[in-house]
């Protein structure tokens, strides 16, 4: 193994374990002690690794959050984005989350926090669910079938909740409905008492690069009917579509 390789092993072992001691990241990444303590020292040395004093543990340094905070700012999504989320946060005081396609993934990129006092968690950075998420069905139903399909070959069906979609022929139904609304709804599909209303977002390629979301609790002082609030999504939806350059030739939805 490569020297190079040796030290993105090591930084992969512990993005997927968040803390490890030394001898278990020795472990984990298939290389001797000696020699993964001498990769930690010199990323530590950089600020790509920290220990921990007391536990011994090492952990991803600030360095890689200072760098992943500069990504961000550079992607156009968020770019095109940003005063979207803020004003749809304002007018509805609910969460409000931005999500974007990365090769077969989608990944949570942005937030706002519900200005309400229950909360759903959800973390920058985290992997979304294709088939019991709002905003992965919204994603689904706006992409080519060909695409759609091979993700959905790939999708392992965990139950998360009594509502859950649990096979493909329910997904393909859904994405029906989806496509003919214009926007998905997640109805405690994925966590009990979370109810989220999404609509894909298009670039000037025409092309689905993400999805916007809108999260509402059952506690949510407004909860009133939950797609009262799809016509809200799906115009911010345009909005960031048309900041990317898409254009709307169906005089419908983006």
């Amino acid at each position: 193994m490569r020297s190079l390789d040796k030290v993105f092993t090591i930084i992969e072992t512990l993005k997927v374990h968040k803390e490890a001691r030394l001898y278990e990241i020795a472990q984990w990444s298939g290389l001797n002690k000696s020699t993964a303590y001498r990769i930690l020292s010199k990323l530590q040395k950089k600020d790509y690794v920290q220990v921990n004093p007391d536990s011994k543990k090492y952990s991803l340094g600030l360095k890689f959050i200072e760098i992943a905070n500069t990504q961000m700012e550079n992607f156009s999504l968020i770019k095109a984005s940003k005063e979207v989320i803020d004003d749809l946060n304002n007018r509805t005081k609910e969460t409000i989350h931005l999500v974007m396609v990365l090769g077969e993934k989608a990944i949570y990129i942005d937030k706002r926090e519900s200005q309400n006092p229950v909360r759903m968690y959800s973390r920058i950075g985290l992997e979304v669910p294709f088939y019991c998420t709002a905003v992965g069905k919204a994603i689904l139903a706006a992409m080519p079938e060909h695409q759609r399909e091979e993700i959905m070959d790939s999708i392992e069906f965990i139950v998360y909740t009594q509502k859950t979609i649990t096979n493909q022929e329910q997904l393909r139904q859904e994405i029906k409905v989806i496509q003919k609304k214009g926007f998905a709804l997640d109805n405690q599909e994925m966590q009990d008492n979370i109810i989220c209303i999404a609509a894909a977002i298009k670039d000037y390629r025409s092309m689905v690069v993400g999805a916007l979301s809108l999260t509402l609790t059952l506690y949510s002082p407004n909860i009133g009917d939950p797609q009262s609030y799809a016509r809200l999504v799906m115009d911010s939806a345009r909005k960031i579509s048309r900041n990317l350059g898409h254009v709307d030739k169906s005089q419908g939805l983006t």
